[in-house]
């Protein structure tokens, strides 16, 4: 694999990709925000028969993986079908918000949500952590039911990969957090890249031999989002560290999950959230279907298998609500 063939490949594709783009980023109108989250609406419907839908990605990086471009947006296809649409927006964290935990985080979601919907029926949208923060939210008379996408529960499959069974190297991950005052993001992507260390080299040889200009476009609008995340506190960053450790986020999921009407979506390919990681979720929810698509992790979003199969299925399953 490593010959002088695929290395031109591989600098070609990645010079490629530092000299060609620069993302233009959408108007955003933003009607509530505290701190470094805020809530950012993209249409309200005049049809009081739809719920309100309220999008919430992951912390880690950042939103609009839902509304990459305009060919390539989840926001903009229930958008069209008439829908009131919000999207949770997080920033990097305030410096009055470093010692944030998961708790923080769903406080503030539960004030934000509730200024916004302000007592009228609403849905969640949640895609990987989003999912988790979507389970912690207060129950409320008009929150309907939940979509949960790629949403991981038993964190399992990263202590084979980093060798999290060994305390030592659980200290040592701990003793290089501990002096920071947040969890630069590029840390967090290399602990993401362990998963599949050939992926990146693959994938940048595979861009500079692209030649349709949409494939090259959609590449590089990707590229930038999974290099576009923001930090995290040192107290979330150790609290996700203990939820793989010692698997206890299915711990802190509310039993009353399954009165909420779910949709539980995940990819079969999906290595970031495999299936097994999501199966906790499956016997909290008792009101649920259940939809597993042959894609990976941001395929579940931004695929044609997205577009063509997931998306529909989740408007069809809002409508029998």
């Amino acid at each position: 694999m490593f010959d002088l063939e695929n290395i031109h490949s591989f600098l070609k594709g990645t010079n490629a990709f530092y000299q060609q783009y620069s993302r233009k980023e959408r108007d955003k109108k933003i009607i509530w925000k505290e701190g470094s989250t805020s809530i950012i609406q993209f249409s309200e419907s005049s049809n009081s028969h739809l719920p309100i839908l309220f999008f919430i990605p992951s912390l880690i990086n950042k939103s609009y993986i839902l509304d990459l471009d305009e060919n390539t947006s989840i926001i903009n296809y229930f958008v069209k079908l008439g829908f009131s649409v919000y999207l949770i927006d997080f920033e990097e964290p305030l410096d009055s918000e470093l010692s944030f935990t998961l708790s923080d985080y769903i406080n503030r979601l539960n004030i934000g949500i509730d200024v916004i919907s302000a007592q009228k029926p609403f849905i969640t949208i949640g895609f990987c952590l989003g999912g988790i923060f979507s389970c912690l939210l207060n129950e409320k008379a008009n929150f309907l039911g939940q979509v949960l996408i790629a949403t991981p529960v038993n964190l399992g499959h990263f202590k084979n990969i980093f060798n999290l069974n060994n305390s030592l190297v659980v200290q040592n991950f701990k003793a290089t957090i501990e002096p920071l005052a947040k969890v630069p993001h590029f840390l967090v992507q290399v602990f993401f890249s362990a998963i599949d260390p050939t992926q990146i080299w693959q994938k940048f040889c595979e861009f500079s031999a692209m030649q349709n200009s949409q494939d090259i476009q959609k590449f590089l609008t990707i590229e930038q989002w999974v290099n576009d995340g923001i930090s995290l506190s040192k107290s979330f960053a150790l609290e996700c560290l203990s939820f793989i450790t010692d698997n206890s986020l299915e711990s802190a999921l509310p039993k009353d999950l399954n009165h909420l009407p779910t949709l539980l979506i995940n990819g079969s390919d999906d290595k970031i959230v495999p299936l097994e990681s999501s199966l906790p979720l499956y016997k909290l929810a008792e009101n649920k279907e259940i939809i597993v698509e042959n894609t990976g992790h941001i395929g579940l979003i931004i695929s044609t298998t997205a577009k063509e199969k997931i998306w529909p299925a989740i408007h069809k399953w809002l409508l029998c609500l």
